[in-house]
Parts: C-alpha cells; sequence; structure tokens
C-alpha cells in the first residue's frame, strides 16, 4: 500500500504529450509542461525503480502515439519552487500525486513553472526533439 505522505526523499515524474509542443524547446523542458488548469499530473517514485516508471509511461501512451517526453523533478525542489504537492491516488495508479500553485490554488503560476522546468531533469527526451522547436 502507497503512503499517503510524499517525502522529501522522492522524485516525481511528469508526461508530456506529442499534442504538447510547447513543453519542449531545443531539447529543454519549457514551463508549459507544468502549467495545467487542473495542476501538473505526475507520478511519485515511491522507491520505485525507474527503469519500472519510464516502461509504465512509455507503454501507456506509445500505445496512443502520444509520448512526448518524460521529466522528473525532486518534490525538495518543488518546495524550493513554493508550489505544493498533493497525493492523489486514482482508482487505477496509486502512485498519481499532482504539484499545485498553492494549498488553495490548483494552476501553477509562470514564475513557479519556469522554476520547475529549471530544476527538473530529462529522463526521457522529446519524442522527435526536430518537430518540438
Amino acid at each position: 500500500m502507497v503512503n499517503d505522505k510524499i517525502g522529501d526523499q522522492e522524485n516525481l515524474y511528469r508526461l508530456t504529450k506529442k499534442s504538447q509542443p510547447k513543453c519542449w524547446k531545443n531539447g529543454k523542458p519549457m514551463p508549459a509542461a507544468f502549467i495545467d488548469a487542473r495542476g501538473a499530473s505526475v507520478d511519485r517514485d515511491y522507491d520505485r525503480d525507474e527503469d519500472q516508471i519510464i516502461d509504465k509511461f512509455t507503454k501507456r501512451f506509445e500505445k496512443r502515439d502520444e509520448f512526448g517526453g518524460l521529466i522528473k523533478i525532486g518534490v525538495v525542489k518543488c518546495k524550493e519552487a513554493q508550489t505544493c504537492v498533493k497525493p492523489l491516488k486514482t482508482k487505477s495508479n496509486d502512485y498519481h500525486a499532482e504539484i499545485h500553485n498553492s494549498e488553495t490554488e490548483v494552476e501553477i503560476s509562470l514564475l513557479k513553472a519556469k522554476k520547475l522546468a529549471d530544476f527538473c531533469n530529462v529522463v526521457k527526451g522529446p519524442y522527435n526533439e526536430n518537430d518540438l522547436t
């Protein structure tokens, strides 16, 4: 059973879709990768192996030809950007969480999204970097 408290040592993984080309520029994540009116949906690692996480995302989104890229960010870096990470399990995903602007605001502001984009690491780059400029 996955713990409802997200630890500072955890990493959060965010998928971008090919239908969201503004999430990448020259192979680097852009603030748009974190801006969503419903919150930035992520999967927490919760001590899972990164290869397992990559495989899950890849299989789920390559079927629909929507895998655009995968980025990760540490919970500590989210806090440094003054965002709020919330564990929000779903029926099909115990590891689901969201990054919100604050405890009461969902959509991440541009300034905070810029910080997150600067702090995150590319796990699996854009699907076709030449098309994503």
